[in-house]
């Protein structure tokens, strides 16, 4: 288990859910931001759906994230809600231009991103 591991496992066990999920929102920013400084997140939230607009290069991408799939993601291991955001901005067209230690994080176990 490498450092990223251990910080993420500790962060999963104290955080609540709400918690969790937006530090999942920040380290996705963060990893947008360093490879374009005019991306951003913007997270609106209503009824039992979270939306997510994501702006990078220029383009604006939305994902839709309904509680339950949330709880899910969060439930299963520290990195699928990590894994899932990325497969959704893929999905949506998002090209990853270089694989930094918390994208290797994520794709540990997963080849497709």
């Amino acid at each position: 288990m490498n450092f990223y591991d251990l910080t993420r496992d500790h962060i999963a066990a104290e955080f609540s859910h709400k918690e969790f999920f937006f530090h999942v929102i920040e380290c996705v920013e963060k990893q947008l931001l360093d490879w374009d400084q005019n991306s951003s997140v913007l997270i609106m939230g209503w009824g039992s759906t979270y939306q997510l607009l994501l702006t990078y290069e220029h383009k604006v991408y939305e994902i839709q994230i309904p509680h339950w799939i949330l709880k899910n993601k969060i439930n299963r291991d520290y990195y699928s809600l990590d894994r899932y955001l990325w497969s959704e901005l893929i999905r949506c067209g998002v090209a990853i231009p270089e694989k930094t230690p918390y994208i290797k994080g994520i794709l540990n176990s997963y080849k497709y991103l």
